[in-house]
């Protein structure tokens, strides 16, 4: 649907959407492992009302400047973008490998590992921050009852502190823990990146220091805990706590700093679209008559690199349907 008179994209049905976020992905991350059928539901359901069979279009204001939900103060496009971020400079090898489910719910999350056969922990991307993914695992409580935990998501920058496997390796609530979700080894994944840690060392040091590591511990009871971890923080709370707010064990990364989309590469989400069939009668490959010239998305603070979002003329043909 285009506004009348002008170019601009005002709206475009999912399946045309889903080609365009599926192929992007792909591009964006480097990935192998590109986006599921399952995955793409999962991302349908944060645009599309919920059983409504005769689904309206996507409009751009909702794709890309409307708060995700209520509680948040990010568009989809913002968190689908910083997603790709985390999976490209920290996650990539969990992702390629299935060791990172990351498109599921906290709720989703929980139930499947409490039907699990075994005990099972799993990683999923956050629905409140952008750019984070968090731990989640069962536990028993101080009366024996398994109770589902969710650790507060960590951004790009905990990562750097504490990567994703060394947080698992130390973590003593997952010591025990043999499965990923649904049952993949967990030593078989942790021996990979032992291996690359090993590969990456380097010399020992002329002044005779040993080296030392950070310990990620998560406190799962009301006990006063022993040990303690990276500045931060209570404890997570298990899914029968409602609760906006989640512990964290490292500093969270807020989104403080305005950028132009324009920013990260001139005409590149233009270009993404109009590669990829959404922009097909149009010869402009202008941001501002795309984007409207007040966007401002809010995005992590992190250096965003500067990478050619330009599609492939892969998808020629899409059909558009025109707002009344």
């Amino acid at each position: 649907s285009r506004s009348p008179g002008t170019t601009d994209i005002t709206a475009v049905a999912w399946k045309d959407l889903a080609h365009v976020l599926r192929h992007k992905f792909t591009l964006f991350t480097g990935a192998r492992r590109p986006l599921s059928d399952t995955d793409l539901n999962y991302l349908s359901e944060k645009l599309l009302l919920p059983n409504v069979p005769d689904q309206k279009p996507i409009t751009f204001h909702r794709f890309a400047k409307q708060n995700l939900r209520d509680d948040v103060s990010f568009s989809f496009w913002e968190w689908f973008f910083a997603i790709m971020q985390l999976i490209k400079q920290k996650l990539l090898k969990f992702w390629d490998e299935g060791w990172l489910i990351g498109f599921i719910s906290k709720n989703d999350a929980s139930q499947s590992m409490m039907l699990s056969s075994h005990s099972t922990f799993l990683l999923r991307f956050s629905d409140t921050q952008t750019g984070a993914v968090s731990i989640g695992f069962v536990c028993e409580d101080d009366d024996g009852q398994k109770v589902p935990f969710h650790l507060a998501p960590f951004s790009i920058k905990d990562l750097d502190q504490l990567s994703l496997a060394q947080r698992i390796a130390s973590c003593p609530q997952l010591k025990e823990i043999k499965y990923l979700y649904p049952h993949m080894d967990k030593e078989e994944m942790l021996r990979y990146f032992d291996s690359e840690e090993r590969n990456r060392g380097g010399p020992d040091s002329p002044t005779g220091y040993i080296q030392s590591e950070i310990v990620m511990v998560a406190k799962t009871s009301n006990k006063p805990s022993t040990s303690s971890v990276l500045s931060g923080a209570d404890s997570p709370s298990p899914l029968s706590v409602q609760s906006k707010l989640d512990w964290s064990p490292g500093e969270v990364i807020q989104p403080t700093q305005s950028m132009d989309i324009m920013d990260f590469s001139g005409d590149d989400l233009a270009s993404m679209l109009s590669s990829s069939g959404l922009d097909g009668c149009s010869n402009q490959g202008d941001v501002e008559s795309l984007l409207g010239p007040g966007f401002r998305p809010q995005l992590p603070s992190q250096p965003l690199q500067h990478i050619d979002l330009s599609f492939v003329d892969s998808y020629s043909n899409t059909t558009f349907y025109r707002h009344d």
